[in-house]
């Protein structure tokens, strides 16, 4: 390729001086054709090579058409999900404000179910305390029915209470105060009752102890025989011998005196009666300390059964004895 295109470019004039004219004409055509094939082959390779640029061309316009399109779908894809996160966002931010807005409205319910509760837990606790005064004061009422206080009283001590706690307020404090007061006033009225119990019960145990009058002057006996068995009175009193010398050794009245000493000493000894009341305590928490006297009484049992279990008391009596023998045994004794 390299000598034809070396030999084309020489002269004609060196080509003529070797060959004749015809062969220089078969040379020269031949050379020419050559030149023809060589040109239209460059054309086709140039036109193939522009059409390959051209289709590369047109490739690459697609392709930049395409992401242009692709680049749009993700733009507008971008957005929608910008405007959708705006729009979840806004959402979002409403359901926080509205449960916020609830756990608020649930913070206020429960304070006020917790005032509510507390209110009624100190109501539950009044009532319980109302509830147990009642329930003291009901006990105290049938103990004052068993001890027979009057109707009457009992009136009168209820209406005193109500006029002593006569105050404007109302609600359960009040209606504590009032059941404390007609509990003292009951229970100071039961402590009477069973003062004035005991000394009814200590009368009927007197009073049965003595028995008939009748049957005691019978065990006396005759007071003649009584007096026949005490013997010759001027016996006695040379028994007992002088008067003069029983006084002569019971001393001189004036120096017994003397012995037992001056009684303002002894007043002074004994120091301020005041003192000694204040040494002592109050008289109602000494009361208070011995405790109800109603279960005193109680606790020592019924004065009718002491008084049968300690039996008749004739029967004690004929049991001791008779007294006029008694007295002639201590006679017979004082002879001796």
């Amino acid at each position: 390729m390299g000598t034809i295109t070396c030999i084309i470019d020489l002269p004609l004039s060196l080509l003529s001086l070797r060959c004749d004219d015809k062969a220089m004409k078969k040379l020269l055509s031949h050379f020419s054709g050559f030149r023809r094939s060589e040109e239209s082959r460059r054309g086709g390779e140039e036109e193939e090579r522009s059409g390959e640029r051209r289709s590369a061309v047109v490739e690459l316009l697609e392709k930049v058409t395409r992401l242009n399109k692709e680049l749009e779908q993700k733009e507008t894809q971008a957005q929608q999900l910008q405007m959708d996160m705006g729009q979840m966002k806004d959402t979002l931010v409403q359901v926080l404000q509205q449960n916020a807005e609830e756990a608020e409205l649930l913070q206020t319910e429960l304070q006020m179910m917790e005032t509510e509760l507390q209110m009624m837990e100190t109501e539950r606790v009044c009532l319980s305390l109302v509830e147990e005064k009642f329930l003291d004061v009901l006990q105290l009422l049938h103990q004052l029915r068993d001890l027979n206080v009057s109707q009457r009283s009992l009136g009168k001590i209820l209406l005193s209470t109500l006029e002593s706690c006569s105050d404007p307020q109302h609600g359960k404090a009040h209606i504590l105060e009032v059941l404390n007061a007609l509990y003292h006033e009951l229970a100071a009225c039961e402590v009477l009752a069973a003062c004035e119990v005991l000394t009814t019960s200590g009368t009927l145990e007197r009073t049965q102890s003595l028995g008939n009058p009748l049957e005691r002057t019978q065990s006396l006996g005759n007071p003649l025989e009584r007096t026949k068995s005490l013997g010759n009175p001027l016996e006695r009193t040379q028994s007992l011998g002088n008067p003069l010398e029983r006084t002569q050794s019971l001393g001189n009245p004036l120096e017994r005196t003397q012995s037992l000493g001056n009684p303002l000493e002894r007043t002074q000894s004994l120091g301020n009666p005041l003192e000694r009341t204040q040494s002592l305590g109050n008289p109602l928490e000494r009361t208070q300390s011995l405790g109800n006297p109603l279960e005193r009484t109680q606790s020592l049992g019924n004065p009718l059964e002491r008084t049968q279990s300690l039996g008749n008391p004739l029967e004690r009596t004929q049991s001791l004895g008779n007294p006029l023998e008694r007295t002639q045994s201590l006679n017979n004794t004082g002879s001796y």
